[in-house]
């Protein structure tokens, strides 16, 4: 019991990190702000890690980006918007591992995503400030989830072979 608390713990931290790092050094300025590859990680936190874990992980990693890249008025809404990702990611992919479903889980993450992220802009900038982050972000959300379906390909067998508990 006690050895799978450690494992949660290091595991959640490694993919807190790895959201922050995705985030911050792995982006593409655009509009009024920038396109990362942060959102893979925020997925297989969902994934791999057990809902209020990947709730943590994933926020606390994406929202320590926006506070070190310079965006602090974007910390609340990422911790909770990328927190949920995690969370609709971990309680869809739960029961269910297949393909199909992870796909799913993928796709409604990342949903959510752009919905939140365009009513925090609307409540922000109003309609005309936030339309135009859409693309952005919906490109943000297909660039998640390909790459995030691409790495889980090659980390499910390593993490099934180590007897990782999903």
């Amino acid at each position: 019991m006690k050895r799978e608390k450690i494992h949660r713990l290091t595991a959640s931290a490694l993919l807190a990190a790895l959201a922050f790092c995705a985030t911050l050094f792995l982006k593409i300025p655009f509009l009024n702000g920038y396109i990362h590859l942060g959102d893979c990680f925020v997925l297989l936190s969902g994934w791999l890690l057990n809902p209020l874990y990947a709730f943590l992980s994933a926020g606390l990693g994406s929202a320590l980006a926006d506070l070190a890249a310079g965006y602090p008025v974007y910390i609340p809404a990422t911790f909770v918007i990328k927190g949920a990702m995690a969370l609709v990611a971990a309680l869809l992919f739960r029961k269910n591992t297949s393909p199909l479903r992870r796909i799913l889980s993928a796709l409604l993450a990342e949903a959510l995503m752009v919905l939140g992220y365009f009513l925090y802009e609307w409540a922000l900038y109003g309609i005309g400030g936030a339309l135009p982050a859409v693309t952005g972000n919906l490109l943000q959300a297909a660039g998640g989830i390909l790459t995030s379906l691409i790495l889980w390909q090659v980390l499910y067998p390593i993490f099934k072979k180590q007897n990782f508990k999903f």
